[in-house]
């Protein structure tokens, strides 16, 4: 295996100082078969509160993770055939995934209504406040994150999100699979609420709760939705206004960006229809 790692700047790189200071420059961190990876291209995987020695223990596995990587790409560049390094339809394939992706990502940002009137609240409780009696439903403890149908590690993403690995085991898996999780600020979510904030039915939910199960999984057209249910609570509760207030928000937010999601959809696909740069040709 030909790289180098260069240890010693480990330890600073876990310096948020180091990271807002523009006096510094650019360092290698790794080489592998004649690419580098430098300090510039790792920041962003660092979060908010994390401890220098989790950061560094993050590093490390980023860097060998990408060095094994570069490693395999040479490796199978000597030795496979034409045949099989042809990769243009996969990168083709996620090219589109990720522009589409991130079109619905800037039409959210910019078209999506985030305001939320006390009485639209109010009327939402009065609809749902039978949901937070003495029958409180479960809550959940969860991890959801979007891959393509396709993706490396996929069948090992499934076994660790079924098993409930620590999220350290997970994050590190996710880091190697770029894809980033959502955690949901690692608050309980309510069964109800799940329909709401994600491309699960009901009755997905409800099943998963009653068999123990400790995934729900949809796939929609490339892309497989999972949800890892980390932690259950069906101990009977009545959440305090201020909670019902943040749950009430957010989930009349996620049901306009679905509603949104889809609407941008359809509207960019009959447009193309309309204007004739889309045609099918299998008949109904």
């Amino acid at each position: 295996m030909r790289y180098l790692l260069f240890i010693s700047l480990l330890a600073l790189c876990v310096s948020c100082d180091y990271f807002r200071s523009k006096q510094q420059n650019d360092p290698v961190l790794a080489e592998a078969e004649g690419k580098t990876l430098r300090l510039s291209e790792v920041k962003n995987i660092f979060f908010a509160g994390i401890t220098p020695e989790d950061s560094l223990e993050l590093l490390k596995n980023h860097i060998y993770n990408w060095t094994s990587r570069c490693v395999l790409a040479a490796k199978a560049e000597q030795e496979l055939d034409k045949q099989q390094l042809s990769v243009a339809k996969e990168l083709d394939d996620y090219r589109m995934s990720l522009l589409a992706y991130r079109y619905e990502m800037f039409r959210l940002q910019r078209d999506l209504d985030t305001l939320v009137s006390n009485d639209e609240l109010l009327r939402y409780h009065e609809q749902n406040s039978s949901g937070h009696s003495a029958s409180f439903s479960p809550r959940v403890k969860a991890v959801y994150v979007r891959v393509r149908h396709n993706a490396e590690k996929l069948n090992e993403l499934r076994s660790a999100l079924t098993e409930n690995k620590d999220r350290q085991f997970l994050d590190s898996l996710l880091m190697a699979m770029s894809v980033q999780p959502d955690y949901f600020g690692n608050r309980w979510i309510v069964v109800e609420e799940i329909p709401g904030l994600l491309p699960f039915t009901q009755e997905d939910c409800n099943f998963a709760i009653r068999n123990n199960l400790s995934v729900i999984e949809e796939k929609r057209g490339e892309i497989v939705h999972l949800f890892g249910i980390r932690e259950v609570s069906r101990r009977p509760d009545y959440p305090p206004v201020s909670q019902l207030r943040e749950q009430y928000y957010n989930t009349i937010i996620n049901q306009r960006r679905m509603e949104l999601l889809k609407k941008i959809e359809k509207e960019v696909y009959n447009d193309a229809l309309d204007n004739q740069r889309l045609k099918i040709y299998v008949n109904e």
